[in-house]
């Protein structure tokens, strides 16, 4: 739940409007969604995968998360691997290959850049900077 509450406060600080004024949202599949991506975060994902978890079809599960977070699942996705990664990275075990492919990012250049979007530096800034 910490890394949904960065995660949030991240989007809000880009100006992004979170979740939908008065919208009524059935928690469930949503909890089942997150339950499934922390449980498979470092396997590929795909929507269907996640949506069958959640009891969902694809396109009723887009449309849930995003009204009751605000994101998209897969930016949730992305978020949890990136902040998964930096605990890594922290850590003097893990070079940045190590930990982008320990928390399922399958290209290193978009594990970069992913990374950047997120932390506002690169990985290996981050590493001199812990």
């Amino acid at each position: 739940m910490e890394m949904l509450v960065l995660l949030l406060r991240w989007e809000e600080s880009k100006g992004i409007a979170i979740g939908s004024e008065g919208a009524d949202v059935d928690w469930r599949p949503v909890q089942k969604t997150l339950a499934y991506l922390r449980d498979h975060y470092t396997e590929p994902i795909y929507a269907k995968d996640v949506a069958r978890a959640a009891g969902l079809s694809e396109s009723r599960l887009k449309l849930l998360f995003q009204q009751a977070l605000g994101i998209s699942w897969v930016k949730y996705l992305q978020g949890y691997r990136i902040h998964r990664a930096a605990a890594l990275l922290s850590e003097s075990a893990y070079n940045v290959t190590e930990a982008a492919l320990a928390v399922g990012f399958e290209s290193l250049s978009h594990f970069n850049a992913t990374f950047l979007s997120f932390m506002g530096m690169s990985p290996k800034y981050y590493i001199r900077r812990s």
